[in-house]
């Protein structure tokens, strides 16, 4: 059966879930949607990062990080709905689980930042310091990345909060 709606548009892999869904009001939040998938794809090194046939395989992709329920509930509140049968409840998977197993050297990363002992603040401070810089820009930038991939279109930051989030705010 065909999905009735807004024509699909966008960049196969870079559709948000509002396009997908064929939501007939869609915002600059698409747009959004699209540069938070370009900052998984850097952060993962992975690209291109959702390599879907189409669209139904696409929500699938959508389906596997954000977890059943969510999308779901997203289509809902989108007056849509998405009717999958699966043999399980597929869980969310965190942005930071899903790049650190794609990208070893960011899950290098977020392990040093985590480590907060003395022995490391004292054995060399200055590496130590640059270490918790790193560690904080990694922290701003999943939740920067979380921002520009939220699910629920009204949630997600417009292109204002995105510029002057902390992530980007010293570029």
């Amino acid at each position: 059966s065909s999905i009735r709606g807004a024509s699909r548009a966008g960049t196969r892999g870079f559709r948000a879930p509002e396009v997908l869904l064929r939501v007939v009001h869609q915002t600059p939040g698409i747009d959004i949607w699209a540069a938070g998938v370009i900052l998984l794809s850097a952060m993962s090194k992975t690209y291109p990062f959702f390599n879907s046939i189409d669209d139904l395989d696409a929500i699938m992709e959508l389906i596997s990080i954000f977890g059943t329920r969510e999308m779901k509930r997203n289509a809902l509140s989108l007056n849509r709905r998405i009717h999958i049968t699966l043999p399980y409840q597929k869980d969310p998977i965190p942005f930071e689980t899903v790049v650190s197993k794609l990208n070893p050297q960011i899950a290098k990363l977020m392990e040093i930042s985590n480590d907060n002992t003395d022995e490391a603040i004292e054995s060399d401070k200055n590496a130590n310091m640059k270490m918790k810089c790193e560690g904080k820009k990694q922290r701003e930038a999943f939740e920067f990345l979380r921002g520009c991939m939220c699910l629920r279109v009204k949630d997600r930051l417009t292109a204002v909060s995105a510029l002057e989030h902390p992530f980007l705010k010293d570029i």
